[in-house]
């Protein structure tokens, strides 16, 4: 007997028990062209439209900013699992998105690119399902002071989106954990058509429809690869978060501020140039 499954799409159970009874099994690969950029959907599913007039545009990376940032070696498990290679994670990926780390773990090995762009959407499913089996909500905590800087940014109408290395679907598994999912209307992710970070920021920047308005937005990070894709993208405004060790690597890195925590909301409004008062408050 014969079994055929595509690597990439699940996990095989059992196969040990399957190969003992005396069933072949037979591995196939399945390549899928990648969507292009233009079914990609804001996230979540909004429509963009113009800026109007002095609207400010806040996008936040994930790990580390918004929520507490983690170790993983999932990018080599997705390898691992799929093409049955044992790659190990040996550079600081920091701040690299997911696909960009995979692509790397593959040219270690001496892939091609045509290799590699072929061998991507797999991966990217595996990478999914890796995060998928191993995630635990309750292993996700809020950093200190953001909900109630999202909750005062909201109150002054200010549009709140993502730039984060992350797949758009462990995003969201993330943020709805701790319910930070809700708040964001637009992003770039790390399955978004990109080379650099920085075309995440401009992914995000154009589906909010502020490519006119760069002087509205502001990009908020915990690495010094934040602070540099921000000016990649040209945007002046960038915001590190040290999450209590030094600051000024992010002034050396050229951003306009940077804070070791957000608990003090009002001192982040301000570097935001937001006034204390919401948009809807009258004088």
């Amino acid at each position: 007997a014969k079994l055929y499954y595509a690597r990439g799409y699940s996990m095989l159970d059992g196969d040990g028990i399957l190969k003992a009874g005396g069933v072949k099994i037979i591995k196939v690969s399945v390549h899928l062209e990648e969507d292009p950029p233009e079914v990609w959907k804001p996230y979540p599913n909004v429509k963009t439209q113009p800026n109007s007039k002095n609207r400010k545009l806040v996008l936040f990376n994930i790990g580390g900013t918004l929520i507490e940032g983690t170790i993983h070696n999932r990018e080599a498990q997705a390898v691992n699992n799929v093409h049955e290679i044992s790659v190990e994670i040996k550079e600081d990926f920091r701040g690299y998105s997911d696909k960009i780390v995979l692509a790397a773990l593959l040219r270690n090995e001496g892939w091609a690119e045509d290799q590699i762009k072929g061998a991507m959407p797999d991966l990217l499913r595996e990478l999914d399902q890796v995060h998928k089996r191993s995630f635990r909500e309750g292993s996700i905590k809020i950093m200190p002071g953001v909900l109630a800087l999202l909750n005062t940014l909201k109150e002054h109408d200010v549009l709140l989106g993502l730039t984060t290395a992350n797949l758009k679907t462990i995003a969201r598994r993330k943020l709805e954990a701790v319910g930070l999912y809700s708040y964001f209307s637009v992003g770039g992710f790390g399955d978004d058509p990109h080379t650099t970070r920085a075309d995440l920021i401009r992914l995000a920047i154009q589906r909010a429809g502020f490519e006119d308005a760069k002087d509205q937005v502001y990009i908020i990070g915990d690495t010094q690869r934040d602070i540099f894709a921000a000016n990649e993208a040209g945007i002046v405004h960038s915001i590190g978060v040290s999450n209590g060790d030094d600051i000024q690597p992010f002034y050396d890195a050229g951003a306009e501020a940077a804070f070791e925590s957000f608990t003090n909301t009002a001192n982040v409004l301000a570097k935001l140039g937001i006034s204390a008062k919401p948009a809807s408050s009258s004088s």
